[in-house]
Order: C-alpha cells, then structure tokens, then sequence
C-alpha cells in the first residue's frame, strides 16, 4: 500500500506539473507599455511605436506576437476592425533569459478609409510562447487605443496621458504601462477550464478507492480457516 501511495502522490505532482507548470509564465514574461493611445489618425496618416518584452525567466524564450480582436473594451470604444491596419514586426522573438527585447507596432490608415472618421477602436497586440502545446497557456497584450479625425481637416482635442512620442505632429502616440491584458488560455485561444485536472485527480482517487477494496477482499480471503464449531 505504501508503494501505491508514493507511486499516487509521484502521478499527481506529474499532473501538477503538466496542466499548471505554464501558469509560472505570468511570472516570467512581461511587456511595457501595457497601454498605447493613437489619436487624431487620418487617411494616410500613421503611427508607429514600439512594445518592450521581458524575459525573467531562466532559458531564452522565443515569444509570438500578433494583432488580435479584444476579448473586451474599454467603454466607448468598439473592438477595432482592421487589423490589416496594423504591423508588428518581428512577428516573432527570441528574448534571452534575464533580458528584453522590442518589436515595433506600426498603424496606418490607408488612404481611402473614409469610412472609419470620428470613431475609436480598441485592438490588443498579443505575446505568447512560441511552441507551447501545454494544456494552459499564458497571453499578456498590450492594449491599443486608435481614434480617428471626425473629418480631414478636425484635429484631436484629446490628452491622453503620459505622452511618449509624437508622429509629425499629427497622429499623437501616447502610453501607459498599466492594465495589460492578461489571459490564462489552451492552445486553442479558449479560455482554460480546470476540467482536466479534476478528471485526472478524480481518476487517481478512484484507482485507489479500488486499489484498497480489492486488497482489503483479498486479505479477508486469505485468513486462515479455524474449522467449525
């Protein structure tokens, strides 16, 4: 029975490991700024910036990244639909262990997007670990905020905070490092269930409850016969 215990207890640290050892990756990786605001983007106009990624952990880690859809917004705005708009380059990154890298985020409107004045989209320019098919995966993204001129001639009356950078003095490019967004996922871009793990550690459980009734049968079998009365 002891063996079957440690062999248990060595079968759900295995589990542990395996569903939730990517979890540490909230603690490994990171990037600043967590927000950027693109303001006062007209036809033609564009906006560049650059998005800096951390790596704490302990091996070089080769990261993916990519504009997506959000997941939410902040009030006023819509999710951004264009996101042939935007650029991220490189689109994947090797960042040593203890060190950071940058790629750089570029958005521009084409000419003839006469159809998206006065409005404000938000899309998330997304970071995962490249290669990772683990059942959990982590995502962190930086938040893009992109207004548009009401019309050619309007300029922004906005202030975002933290100004960083302006663009020719016309499309301004702001950033703040807080609220990233930060999701625990599979690899399939769903958010992650624990339905896995209940399974297998109710699995496990089972196997033992079994384990100990048929060894409690045999040994009720086996006591030896003391003859009748």
């Amino acid at each position: 029975m002891r063996r079957f215990s440690v062999s248990a207890l060595l079968l759900l640290g295995l589990l542990a490991i395996v569903l939730l050892s990517p979890a540490t990756a909230r603690a490994s990786f990171g990037i600043d700024p967590g927000k950027v605001y693109i303001d006062n983007l007209y036809p033609g106009g564009s906006g560049e910036f650059n998005i800096t990624l951390y790596n704490s952990g302990e091996e070089d880690t080769t990261y993916n990244a990519r504009p997506r859809l959000p997941d939410y917004t902040d009030p006023d705005y819509e999710p951004f639909p264009y996101l042939d708009w935007i650029t991220v380059v490189p689109e994947s990154l090797t960042v040593p262990a203890g060190g950071n890298a940058d790629v750089t985020v570029e958005v521009k409107m084409p000419e003839d997007a006469e159809d998206y004045f006065g409005r404000k989209g938000e899309v998330w320019i997304s970071f995962t670990v490249a290669g990772d098919e683990a059942m959990v995966q982590i995502e962190i993204a930086s938040r893009v905020f992109i207004s548009t001129r009401a019309d050619e001639t309007a300029s922004s009356n906005a202030t975002p905070p933290s100004a960083v950078n302006h663009n020719d003095g016309s499309v301004d490019i702001s950033a703040d490092p807080r609220e990233t967004a930060e999701k625990t996922t599979s690899p399939t871009g769903n958010e992650y269930s624990w339905t896995p793990l209940i399974i297998a550690l109710g699995s496990v459980a089972a196997g033992i409850a079994i384990y100990m009734a048929v060894k409690k049968r045999r040994k009720g079998n086996n006591q030896p016969y003391n003859g009748g009365g």
